[in-house]
């Protein structure tokens, strides 16, 4: 019995009571992990799958963005419509708002040529 009592006596002191290194190898080993941790160590086990599929998926959007052509703005109505226009009614339709006193004079001429 005094065997045992020994034995857990000495376990007691060896797990709670650490030795003069155990500082060093404590600071060895997070020093270890701080150099070899990436990108994915730092996620959570559980969210890294996540976190994968996310960047996958954005990947994959960005490159069908880049892959697709832009459609034009005009919508079907204005399409038929440009082939009727004049000179003057797409400057009118297609000018900007702050074209001023120039685009006033440039109608004038265009409606002067007509």
């Amino acid at each position: 019995m005094k065997r045992l009592a020994e034995f857990f006596q000495h376990e007691r002191q060896r797990i709670f009571l650490p030795d003069q290194y155990f500082v060093q190898r404590v600071m060895a080993k997070l020093s270890q992990k701080a150099e070899d941790a990436g990108v994915w160590e730092m996620v959570p086990r559980p969210s890294r799958s996540v976190l994968a599929l996310a960047v996958a998926l954005l990947l994959c959007f960005l490159a069908l963005d880049n892959f697709v052509p832009v459609m034009p703005k005009q919508g079907p109505v204005d399409m038929t419509l440009e082939s009727e226009q004049g000179p003057v009614e797409s400057r009118v339709l297609g000018g900007t708002e702050d074209d001023g006193h120039e685009f006033i004079e440039e109608l004038i001429a265009m409606e002067g040529e007509q």
